[in-house]
């Protein structure tokens, strides 16, 4: 690019991240001795600590923590006026919407109904947070981890909650050693007093309001929880803060020992580990041909891997297993009386995790988990039963408390630890490369406010940020574009007949495509003829027939055809098609029945008009 001299085009990276400090909140380091953690200054030699006088020039002498304030970070989000809107009005249309009293957010629990009919989140400039820390380890060849502190805005819509510039980052612990809590949050601690008191702040038109918040929960593992609360690890004598049982020492056969909860008359990645690693019946080369065979669709984030990868295995594939594939892999390999206990975990950790959720069905939920921990030392042992499954019977409670599980995980957490990880390229100056990739994902937001909605810089920066499938396409009907390239096809005899029930005048040569976009089902949908996809399977939909009946079935691929109105004028109409193999529909099954009778059979072949497709499916 060559541009005229004297022009103000910045020049450099480092330029650009000078540029975006001036929209975002300066962050403070605090040094610290590795080995009794006070504070220290960064060109400190020995530690201060008399009794510890470590040598503070070798490496990983030196921790830190890196805080954000929490107060200059909402005064810039309340630069934005989509986010000061959204806060202020999104949860009292909840509570007029819903109208069943049905638990379908963090707003509908006992915890927030509470403290806002208390008055203080009854204030529209309200507003509470939910906080999560872990640890992530930053290299293979080191001990330092990082523990950063998020905390997302309940008031936002809970897709908006999640985005990486609504969210707030309060500090990251970077250190040889685990964090130690009344230092790392004391500055929050602080911050927190200020605002429930109520901050001054100002928004994009210069006019001032005052905005109140308080920390509302805190979602955590279980190493973390113990950290958090300062109190007794989870395998120790009253673990659990529910209850206050104190559990029994179960000495192994090995010589150890572990402590156990027994039944008395959350979490699923927690017992979804143990009852995997205890299956020492099932046949682990069938479940991982099983697992190897299943493609899902592209928003899967992860496709099944074997059970020898199971060390391996992220929250997310744990989730999957046991919400999507954990019964269709196990069943018939897993003991037929396992298989159903395992159901019970499955449909009630499903049923708790549901977008809409009755106090009845709560209810139920909670008789299949206590169903669950009582039957427990039934098929697996005693010393098994640990924290993770003793907590099942609390977790009924927590969703009674705080809604349900979809709005408190710690599945986007994760995600937000892996992004900060993607921005560390070194082993120096860690501390500047996580401000520098903060500093990009507040900033942005912050500047596209600067720009007029829908222009073309706008939209240009949409695109960057949030692709769409929809930008580089072809609309060929009201919400329905083409995506890719088109090709040439003739139809095949079956192919033919299906599509001359719409068009019976039809030329076998037609135009074929594999990929269409569905604005009212917000996805793509591909062809199973697209060969690019080998691990995935976005072809599975549900659809109406001629009669209108709904069914599911296999997109073959996509057919236009255009047809002649009047030569005269060369009018012309064109017609798409999706070219679908329907699933035969099994009635009356059960787990009871054979895996043979549970196999997909397709029938002949049916053309479908585009706008007939309902929905994709897993």
């Amino acid at each position: 690019m060559v541009l005229p001299s004297g022009h103000n085009m910045i020049q450099s990276i480092y330029t650009l991240k000078e540029y975006l400090r001036k929209f975002v909140s300066c962050p403070k380091v605090h040094y610290l001795c590795s080995t009794c953690v006070p504070h220290v200054s960064k060109n400190d030699k020995t530690c201060k600590n008399k009794t510890c006088n470590q040598n503070l020039s070798t490496q990983c002498a030196i921790g830190y923590f890196i805080q954000h304030s929490v107060i200059d970070q909402l005064k810039i989000m309340c630069q934005r006026s989509s986010f000061l809107k959204k806060i202020r009005t999104h949860r009292f249309e909840h509570y007029e919407a819903n109208t069943d009293g049905h638990l379908t957010d963090v707003y509908d629990g006992y915890m927030y109904k509470k403290l806002f009919d208390s008055g203080f989140l009854r204030n529209p400039n309200g507003i509470s947070f939910s906080m999560n820390t872990d640890g992530v380890p930053v290299f293979k060849s080191s001990r330092i981890s990082m523990w950063p502190v998020y905390m997302l805005i309940n008031e936002l819509p809970i897709g908006e909650r999640k985005l990486k510039e609504n969210i707030v980052y309060y500090g990251l612990w970077i250190c040889s050693k685990k964090p130690v809590m009344w230092s790392y949050l004391k500055p929050l601690h602080e911050e927190l007093s200020k605002l429930e008191d109520g901050v001054e702040m100002k928004d994009n038109k210069d006019e001032n309001f005052t905005i109140y918040a308080s920390l509302f929960n805190c979602v955590c593992d279980l190493p973390a929880k113990c950290m958090m609360r300062n109190s007794m690890q989870f395998n120790g004598a009253y673990g659990c803060w529910y209850c206050y049982q104190p559990g029994n020492t179960y000495k192994t056969d090995k010589g150890g020992h572990t402590h156990i909860f027994p039944y008395q008359e959350g979490n699923p990645k927690g017992p979804e580990r143990t009852v995997q690693s205890l299956q020492s019946d099932v046949n682990e080369n069938n479940v991982n041909r099983r697992l190897a065979a299943i493609k899902p669709n592209i928003y899967i984030t992860r496709p099944p891997r074997s059970l020898d990868e199971l060390c391996h295995w992220k929250s997310s594939e744990y989730r999957n297993f046991l919400f999507l594939w954990g019964i269709p892999v196990l069943k018939g390999i897993m003991p037929q009386q396992y298989l159903m206990h395992f159901t019970l975990l499955v449909r009630s950790i499903y049923n708790l995790s549901r977008e809409n959720i009755s106090g009845q069905e709560i209810d139920n939920t909670e008789q299949c988990l206590f169903k669950f921990v009582e039957l427990f030392t039934s098929f697996y042992p005693e010393r098994n039963l640990t924290m993770n499954c003793h907590q099942l019977l609390h977790i009924t409670d927590s969703v009674r408390a705080n809604g349900p599980l979809f709005a408190n995980n710690c599945f986007i957490f994760e995600d937000l630890n892996g992004n900060l990880l993607k921005n560390i390229h070194g082993t120096t100056g860690v501390e500047t490369q996580v401000i520098n990739a903060i500093t990009m994902m507040q900033a942005i937001p912050t500047l596209q406010e600067l720009y007029v909605e829908d222009s073309e810089d706008s939209v240009l920066i949409n695109s960057i940020l949030r692709p769409n499938y929809m930008y580089q396409n072809v609309c060929i009907e009201e919400g329905i574009y083409q995506l890719g390239q088109t090709f040439k096809k003739t139809l095949n005899g079956e192919e033919y007949c299906a599509v001359s029930k719409f068009l019976p005048f039809l030329d076998v040569s037609v135009v074929g495509y594999n990929k269409v976009f569905l604005v009212k089902l917000s996805c793509p949908v591909y062809g199973s003829e697209y060969g690019r996809l080998l691990k995935r399977n976005q072809s599975i939909v549900k659809f109406k027939d001629l009669s209108g009946v709904e069914k599911y079935g296999s997109v073959k691929t996509f057919i236009q055809h255009v047809q002649v109105v009047n030569t005269e004028v060369n009018s012309c109409t064109s017609h798409n098609l999706a070219l679908i193999y329907p699933f035969e529909c099994i009635s009356g099954y059960s787990l009871q029945q054979s895996s043979h009778e549970v196999t997909p059979q397709y029938i002949e072949i049916s053309a479908v008009p585009l706008s007939k497709i309902l929905s994709q499916e897993i």
